[in-house]
């Protein structure tokens, strides 16, 4: 049996970095979606004027399409949202799952009984912030499991919330 072998993931994050929920990717996408018109502001002047880059979580992207895709029953919506996150000048970074993230967004999961996506947004963005010294917000439209994490200090989680239709940042 062939060994294969693949680097790790890696890649060099701006210090004003960004992850996007899915909600807030398929409002942006779908223009019937309540919070389309927020969305398409945040992500087209906001986040650019704000962030140096945003990043998307690989387990986000296929959500995404899914969601968009299934509700919408239009695949042409699906490939507007993987043309834009291949166009460069969005700066968006697509992030792959490894184990070390797939087993601490389960151990979130666990502790917090919170949505896995977002147990793996706020694992990541922990793991962004520490390694950056600058807290990495999360864009969400559904921040309640995101919040979770002020009731339980003892799990060292560390990010912001930023709010898309307020704009403001906790």
């Amino acid at each position: 049996m062939p060994r294969i072998s693949s680097e790790p993931f890696s890649f060099d994050c701006p210090r004003r970095f960004l992850l996007l929920d899915t909600n807030v990717l398929m409002a942006y996408f779908l223009p019937n979606d309540p919070f389309h018109e927020d969305c398409q502001i945040v992500l087209d002047e906001i986040i650019p004027e704000n962030y140096q880059g945003v990043g998307i979580l690989n387990a986000v992207l296929v959500e995404c399409w899914g969601m968009i895709v299934g509700k919408s029953s239009r695949p042409d919506i699906g490939l507007r949202l993987f043309d834009w996150v291949s166009n460069i000048g969005n700066r968006a970074i697509v992030i792959p799952s490894s184990s070390v993230i797939i087993q601490g967004s389960q151990r979130l999961v666990r502790e917090l009984n919170v949505d896995y996506v977002d147990a793996l947004l706020m694992f990541y963005a922990t793991s962004l912030t520490n390694q950056l010294g600058e807290s990495v917000s999360i864009c969400s439209l559904d921040r309640r499991d995101l919040y979770k994490r002020f009731e339980r200090r003892d799990l060292a989680l560390e990010y912001r919330v930023f709010n898309p239709e307020t704009l403001e940042t906790i």
